[in-house]
């Protein structure tokens, strides 16, 4: 299948352990489109993408997060909270996903592509000046 999401340099920050992360997320989310989109409706195959999902985003949202305190990035609280709120939202729809919902892919991929690609030009752009910062 072709790709949901499609890594441009409008999603590039100039970082790039960072931008190789966000690059995984978006294959990740790209996963989900396919195999939820593949006819077959593979609950097992999506529940461990799902998973791995979760497991990745934390990995990623620890990095960017112990950067901006190495950095002394003065929006961290906020940030962080944009992170916290993405991981119980994403965990909700987790749950519900165990619990039988048929309509999660649907909703879930919605809100996924659409808070990761604002959050990287929005609120990830803005921490660049920090990381990039030769003190």
């Amino acid at each position: 299948m072709g790709k949901w999401i499609t890594w441009s340099n409008d999603l590039a920050l100039g970082i790039d352990e960072i931008d190789e992360q966000h690059k995984v997320l978006i294959e990740i989310l790209n996963d989900v489109y396919d195999t939820v989109n593949s006819g077959t409706r593979d609950e097992k195959r999506l529940k461990k993408i799902v998973d791995g999902m979760l497991r990745y985003v934390n990995f990623h949202f620890v990095t960017e997060e112990m950067k901006m305190i190495k950095t002394n990035y003065s929006d961290y609280k906020t940030h962080k909270a944009q992170h916290d709120a993405f991981v119980e939202k994403a965990m909700e729809f987790q749950a519900a996903f165990r619990e039988g919902s048929t309509t999660l892919p649907e909703e879930m991929m919605g809100f996924l592509k659409d808070w990761l690609v604002n959050h990287i030009q929005g609120t990830d752009r803005q921490y660049v000046p920090y990381f990039n910062r030769k003190d």
